[in-house]
């Protein structure tokens, strides 16, 4: 983990003694909590050994499982947002290679969810709330249970006796994908009655967000924001680039080659064995983590992150504005 040693350390927020500075490499840990009703798939740094750990049949990772988290320092936490019939686990490349980066990562169940982050099953989701195909007719009380959702996690996050120490409340970030990108969004602004301070910034990966193009409300986000689509995207990408320009800086787009809709969930490694390999065989897969960590580097721990205002290495289409 690159930067962990440079983390603040010594003494943590509000005056906490977290013990000795971070060393250079950290290993991921990887826990189930409840929240509530809310089961939850937390990556957090930790110092104790990883192992192979099988997510689902297809889906593997490197994990140290239950382990202590590291206690030598505050961590940045991003909150993550499953997509429509998804669940915390879906995207694990990205969530698990986060926390490797030095990031709490935590990701709910939505009661929308078709797996789960607990186990292999498979549960049988409700019908969608409102019709996808009619943005016009949802409002804020469309999916307000997912709002609550990532609301009463932040919160149980920061009030949990296992991670409530390493977590720095003022440096929590937001990330969705599709209808968990809708939830997102709508968190920092699109659905103003949603609004939760806390997230201070934004990273959605194919998000839903034609119900905030129809009320005109996407003026109103108050933090910076990555969209990230793809060129296979076709029922959500060519929406955001519309959606981008309504957005106010700072913003940044970034659209993957021969990418579809579920370029950012574990369909991507499915050939790859598990998230060390698809990270280095699948060139979307790396991208979608380069660029996003740079994101939340840069508007979470406020570090100068060049990819960013670079030409979009290795993508079809990038555009940024840092004004």
């Amino acid at each position: 983990m690159n930067r962990i040693g440079i983390l603040l350390a010594v003494v943590g927020l509000g005056g906490l003694d977290l013990g000795a500075a971070c060393p250079t490499t950290l290993n991921v840990g990887f826990q189930v909590a409840r929240f509530g009703s809310v089961t939850t798939a937390v990556w957090y740094p930790t110092e104790k050994d990883e192992a192979p750990y099988k997510y689902s049949i297809k889906t593997k990772g490197s994990i140290a499982l239950n382990a202590a988290p590291a206690h030598c320092g505050v961590f940045p936490m991003v909150v993550f947002s499953h997509g429509f019939m998804g669940c915390g686990t879906q995207s694990v490349f990205i969530t698990e290679q986060l926390a490797r980066q030095g990031f709490v990562v935590a990701a709910p169940d939505h009661a929308d969810a078709a797996c789960t982050s607990d186990g292999p099953g498979f549960r049988i989701p409700p019908r969608p709330q409102v019709s996808f195909r009619k943005p016009n007719a949802w409002t804020d009380q469309t999916y307000v249970d997912r709002r609550q959702d990532i609301g009463n996690v932040i919160t149980g996050m920061l009030a949990s006796p296992v991670f409530g120490k390493i977590v720095n409340p003022g440096e929590i970030a937001g990330m969705g994908h599709s209808l968990g990108g809708y939830t997102i969004l709508g968190m920092i602004g699109g659905w103003p009655s949603w609004k939760d301070p806390r997230i201070k910034s934004a990273l959605l990966l194919s998000p839903y967000v034609e119900p905030f193009e129809a009320q005109n409300t996407v003026g109103k986000i108050g933090v910076p924001v990555m969209y990230q689509g793809g060129t296979l995207d076709f029922g959500i990408t060519p929406k955001l680039a519309g959606v981008y320009d309504q957005t106010p800086s700072p913003k940044f787009f970034a659209e993957l080659r021969k990418a579809g809709h579920f370029a950012w969930t574990n369909l991507a490694c499915s050939k790859a064995g598990n998230v060390g390999n698809c990270l280095s065989t699948v060139p979307n897969a790396a991208l979608i983590d380069q660029y996003g960590v740079a994101f939340f580097d840069s508007t979470v721990l406020r570090e100068a992150e060049p990819l960013l205002i670079g030409s979009g290495a290795g993508l079809a289409d990038y555009r940024h504005s840092v004004k």
